[in-house]
């Protein structure tokens, strides 16, 4: 078959060495790609096909840390950390997907309220001035919420003297459902579910990782390729493509107090953007 023939989110069923697969012209990592779906039984023999015959063009195995360092760059939600039936298509963006003017489906009436409602909380793009990512669950509070604490030095060569402890205040204003260093855009990134009031693109936040408060900033989403453009891409251009943004990420110690935004939302209703 012509890959250059299939279309972005599109199938076809080919013939790849020996072994008969539907190819989709989709994927998890934000990049020009195919996914491949074939019997459990001729997995094996499919996997053993392509290495040896990607060897000639560096073609290597990946892990599952690799992809959700890419699937976190191009915010693609994951069933589990990051939705659930808790979840609707309002709260991680998705709702320019949602046709409520069609006829009825089964929840429809439950999206409805919610619009009418209005949303508590949005699924969120943050950039963290961390070396390590934050955990699932970490909680994330408001610059507002932290306190700071004045304590006695006991030991060193400072002993007696006074040291500023910061630490989260007592409202959480979110949680972390997903992080990871994104290498592509350089940063340390994360995504979380965060108080609507608090998820407008250039708010300041703070992330609890380790038991230590983090800044953390709203950023639009997703992070690399915003257009899409290198996943709706075809193969021919796959040289010419725009490159991810090459700035350093920014140290973990050059933190510097930022002061609290005001409260607003997002323009998009979108996951951060």
């Amino acid at each position: 078959m012509d890959l250059d023939e299939l279309r972005f989110f599109r199938f076809a069923p080919c013939r790849i060495g020996e072994v008969e697969v539907l190819l989709s012209r989709s994927g998890f990592t934000g990049e020009l790609g195919y996914e491949l779906y074939t019997p459990a039984d001729q997995a094996g023999p499919l996997w053993e096909f392509l290495l040896d015959k990607g060897r000639e063009f560096d073609l290597r195995p990946y892990g599952v840390e690799a992809m959700q360092s890419l699937r976190i760059e191009k915010s693609l939600p994951l069933y589990g950390p990051d939705i659930s039936e808790d979840d609707t298509p309002f709260h991680v963006g998705l709702s320019r997907w949602i046709h409520l003017e069609k006829r009825d489906f089964v929840g429809r009436e439950a999206l409805l309220r919610l619009q009418e409602r209005g949303l508590e909380r949005r699924w969120t793009g943050l950039t963290l001035e961390s070396e390590v990512p934050a955990t699932a669950g970490a909680k994330v509070y408001s610059v507002g919420d932290v306190a700071t604490f004045r304590e006695v030095v006991e030991t060193g060569a400072e002993a007696g003297g006074y040291e500023d402890t910061v630490m989260p205040g007592d409202r959480q204003v979110g949680r972390v459902t997903s992080s990871a260093m994104g290498h592509s855009v350089r940063k340390m990134l994360a995504m979380a579910y965060v108080d609507t009031g608090h998820s407008w693109p250039g708010a300041n936040l703070i992330v609890e990782i380790n038991g230590r408060p983090i800044p953390a900033k709203v950023s639009q989403t997703p992070f690399f390729d915003p257009e899409n453009a290198r996943i709706r891409s075809e193969p021919a251009e796959d040289g010419h493509r725009s490159e991810p943004n090459s700035r350093p990420m920014t140290p973990a110690n050059s933190r510097t107090n930022v002061p609290a935004g005001r409260a607003g939302q997002s323009p998009n209703g979108g996951a951060g953007s």
